[in-house]
């Protein structure tokens, strides 16, 4: 590759009817300016070339980076999901079997309070009979009154 010093240097011989040499040297001056130009472009332009380069790498990086955490994401959200499933499935089960308690307790008091209803009854039945039984006895035993004479009574003042 040709450096703008070496176009510079560079010297032609001399012919008989050849080129103007201003024109020559005025010519290689203008090259070795836009072989200069050039290089510096090209220079700069593989330096963002290479900055570019590295932020790309920086990029990828940060990608491959997101893209693990995505995916570490997803099985933590997978998780917390299956974790919650099994929680509501537990709690469920839990309520159904308070419930189950709860229904078992109720129909528990209610037979015990049926049994002490039956019981109040037969207890009422046997009172009113016993009642009934001791009246009958009393109307008797005052019905027998009523017909003694009245000479064995002592009257009342």
């Amino acid at each position: 590759m040709l450096t703008p010093p070496e176009i510079l240097r560079q010297r032609f011989r001399r012919a008989l009817l050849g080129y103007s040499r201003r024109e020559v040297h005025e010519f290689l001056q203008l090259v070795s300016e836009t072989v200069r130009h050039l290089l510096e472009e090209n220079r700069t332009l593989q330096e963002e070339r290479e900055r570019l380069l590295e932020r790309l790498h920086f990029y990828e990086g940060m990608e491959r980076q997101l893209r693990d955490a995505l995916i570490v994401a997803e099985r933590v959200a997978d998780e917390i999901k299956e974790t919650a499933r099994q929680e509501a499935e537990l709690i469920v089960a839990k309520a159904r079997q308070e419930a189950e308690r709860i229904k078992d307790e109720a129909e528990r008091q209610v037979w015990q309070r049926v049994s002490e209803v039956e019981r109040l009854q037969q207890t009422r039945q046997r009172l009113m009979v016993e009642l009934r039984h001791l009246l009958q006895t009393y109307l008797e035993m005052l019905e027998r009154f009523e017909s003694v004479p009245s000479e064995d009574a002592s009257p009342l003042e």
